[in-house]
């Protein structure tokens, strides 16, 4: 499983408790590269079914501009480039 921590679950903590979760973020085990593709081809997956366009369409497209910077096309070339990465 990916380790997650998101900003929102910090917010109404306190300074103590804030930085235990850190640490305990820190400290869990990192996921196997097996794992951390299988999150990215889900996630990719998912999008491309979402917006009904593979990811070298969008990029196309995209990088055309005739998509927009959405919040999930950003999400979207980020793990493109984390999958690229893995694959080196």
């Amino acid at each position: 499983m990916i380790p997650r921590l998101r900003l929102s679950d910090l917010y109404n903590l306190s300074e103590s408790e804030r930085d235990k979760k850190i640490q305990d973020f820190l400290n869990a085990p990192k996921p196997t590269k097996e794992e951390a593709i299988q999150f990215l081809d889900e996630k990719i997956f998912l999008l491309e079914k979402k917006h009904n366009l593979t990811s070298q369409e969008m990029q196309k497209d995209f990088n055309l501009g005739k998509i927009q910077e959405t919040h999930d096309i950003c999400k979207w070339l980020i793990w493109l480039h984390a999958r690229k990465k893995l694959d080196e």
